[in-house]
């Protein structure tokens, strides 16, 4: 149930005493999977308590806050890192195609020149027979 502080300073003491333990208020705590925000931490009697408990917990969200950021700068460096290999196995990849489509090149123009002299050798064969 929300409630409100009340604009005269000289009650502000009265009403932070009136609060009672079962009321409760909206805050963010750290949680299995980053940040959550809840109704989960109650209200205490006086003031001093109270400027703890949220001390407390602004300690915890500012922690928390600061591990999710080193936690997401190292998972941005992995992402760097598997990137930069990505690159450099498809410039490999890259290489050894036209290296692949050069060779072939190469076998086929063999290969003609193996058919050309095959013929040439039957021709040579055939007509030592017919002399």
């Amino acid at each position: 149930m929300p409630f409100s502080v009340p604009d005269d300073p000289k009650t502000t003491g009265t009403f932070i005493e009136d609060v009672h333990v079962d009321e409760l208020v909206r805050c963010v705590y750290p949680g299995d999977y980053g940040l959550t925000v809840g109704f989960t931490a109650p209200v205490f009697d006086g003031s001093a308590k109270l400027v703890a408990l949220w001390s407390d917990r602004a300690t915890g969200v500012v922690s928390a806050i600061s591990a999710a950021s080193d936690e997401q700068a190292q998972g941005i460096q992995q992402i760097n890192s598997a990137v930069h290999q990505l690159e450099r196995v498809t410039q490999q990849n890259a290489a050894a195609a036209e290296e692949s489509a050069s060779a072939s090149e190469q076998m086929n123009h063999q290969a003609d020149e193996l058919t050309e002299n095959v013929e040439a050798l039957i021709l040579a064969v055939n007509g030592a027979r017919w002399k």
